[in-house]
């Protein structure tokens, strides 16, 4: 069954949090027949809402970048898929002076190498105007991005083409055309990543990671890099302990202090504890307080902060997924209130017996805020964009009683054939032996070549009009047929 545009209003008591008062939420989620996964979200000039992450039930390849777009009570406007015969994932997204986005994130299916940083600019509509990557042979991945003065573009993530050693943090500065101007890589022998960005109050940026070259076991350790708009660096403060400890998301608060969100381990003790960390101006730590549940002997015990938000009264709200707590049986979403000190003021979770993950957090004043991320909870396995809306917070756990529908589809973006498979399509599909392309009288007019979903060419065989792929295993593959006029790719899954 296609997934729903799921609206809930949700209203009940928590049985987690010993809280009299009641809140009301508002659940969202978007998607097609596969799996979509929610990174980022942003508040536009509209008062509305733009999502990204990921789809594979729409799009030229195994997965696209997801664009989706609501207005201010979150009705659905329009979406689009990004991408190319492989696999396209967007991490962050931001709108330009134009109206339109900027997305940044990786592919494999273009560029240098396995997986290549990969940067995409479109239209207020979602249209693609043009994308570019950036990296070597290896794995090079972008994770986030801001708008420069110069209407450029700031981005930072991992290398493994370029730098010293296992991963290096990777920055690259465009011109506004997505040109490239520079790019610099951070760190030592070990693994050192770069996840999120934020330019400073004083003009520069900063950004937050893990490093695990300094730590005498090779674990990673908390990672905060202040730097000017040339990439030269301002600090440089690695947290070295006995724990992991890694930090995805970072905000700039009262005093300048940074404050830091993510997971943290103890030593011998493998699970994960979600962890804040807060350092002054210059880079000192301040104090670092762990949230989670005890460790009873499971594995599946684990607790990460992935976005944080400073509000009024200098206070955070974090949030991410916890398995301590909430349904036990998978992640569930996990959003907590702490005062000025990192101290636990209220929180709870969110989802059911499947995967739910609140991948970011915007802050609407008061009470109010957004969480938005990716839950299986809604329809059966398969994985969704999910937004939840709280009008007035008090720490009360949601139930689904009402739902509505929407059925639009996005806007196909593939540079190379745009809307082609509405007139072209394989049947039957999913196929357990052969299929027919509908749409083509004369198969031999075109090169064929198919590809696995990691990009490797595999053979198959023509028998009139059919396509045998009997002898392939289970999953899916892309169809490539190419003339003088036109190159069409197509996805087919083999049972």
């Amino acid at each position: 069954m296609k997934k729903q545009l799921l609206l809930t209003c949700l209203i009940t008591l928590s049985t987690l949090f010993s809280v009299a008062q009641k809140d009301t939420a508002y659940i969202y989620t978007f998607g097609g027949e596969n799996d979509e996964q929610g990174r980022d979200i942003e508040l536009t000039s509209d008062s509305g809402f733009i999502m990204v992450g990921s789809t594979s039930s729409f799009g030229a390849g195994n997965s696209d970048i997801y664009l989706v777009k609501v207005d201010s009570n979150i009705n659905y406007e329009w979406s689009a898929a990004i991408g190319h015969e492989f696999t396209e994932f967007g991490h962050a997204v931001k709108q330009t002076a134009d109206n339109g986005y900027i997305i940044c994130g990786y592919t494999n299916s273009i560029g240098n190498g396995s997986y290549d940083a990969y940067l995409v600019r479109t239209d207020d509509k979602g249209k693609l105007l043009w994308e570019k990557t950036f990296g070597g042979f290896e794995w090079d991945f972008a994770y986030d991005l801001e708008i420069t003065a110069d209407g450029g573009f700031l981005i930072v993530g991992e290398t493994h083409s370029l730098g010293n050693g296992n991963a290096d943090a990777y920055l690259i500065k465009t011109d506004k055309d997505g040109n490239l101007l520079w790019e610099k890589t951070m760190g030592g022998t070990g693994k050192d990543i770069a996840h999120a960005l934020i330019a400073t109050k004083d003009g520069n940026f900063a950004f937050c990671g893990e490093n695990a070259s300094k730590n005498p076991e090779n674990k990673g350790d908390a990672w905060l890099v202040k730097f000017d708009g040339k990439g030269d660096t301002l600090f440089n403060v690695v947290d070295v302990s006995t724990a992991e400890t890694v930090c995805y998301d970072l905000v700039q608060s009262l005093k300048d202090n940074y404050t830091l969100t993510g997971y943290s381990t103890k030593y011998n003790d493998p699970i994960e504890d979600l962890n804040t960390i807060q350092f002054d101006s210059l880079g000192s730590k301040n104090w670092e307080k762990g949230h989670g549940g005890i460790f009873i002997g499971s594995d599946n015990e684990n607790d990460r902060g992935l976005a944080i938000s400073h509000i009024e009264n200098n206070e955070f709200w974090t949030s991410g997924y916890t398995q301590s707590f909430g349904s036990k049986v998978s992640k569930d979403m996990y959003l907590m209130k702490l005062n000025a000190e990192g101290v636990y003021i209220r929180g709870t979770t969110y989802g059911n017996n499947d995967l739910d993950i609140a991948h970011e957090l915007i802050w609407l004043g008061n009470e109010s805020f957004i969480l938005f991320g990716e839950s299986n909870s809604y329809y059966g396995k398969m994985s969704s964009f999910v937004l939840i809306k709280f009008e007035q917070f008090k720490a009360s756990y949601p139930e689904v009683i009402d739902s509505t529908q929407d059925t639009q589809k996005p806007v196909l973006n593939s540079i190379e054939e745009q809307n082609e498979t509405i007139l072209i399509k394989t049947f039957p599909n999913p196929t357990d032996n052969s299929f027919e392309v509908e749409g083509i009288s004369n198969l031999a007019h075109f090169a064929i070549r198919m590809f696995d979903n990691i990009g490797r060419e595999v053979e198959f065989l023509i028998e009139d009009q059919l396509i045998n792929i009997n002898h392939l295993q289970t999953g899916q593959y892309i169809l490539e047929l190419t003339n003088s006029q036109k190159k069409i790719r197509l996805k087919v899954f083999k049972n």
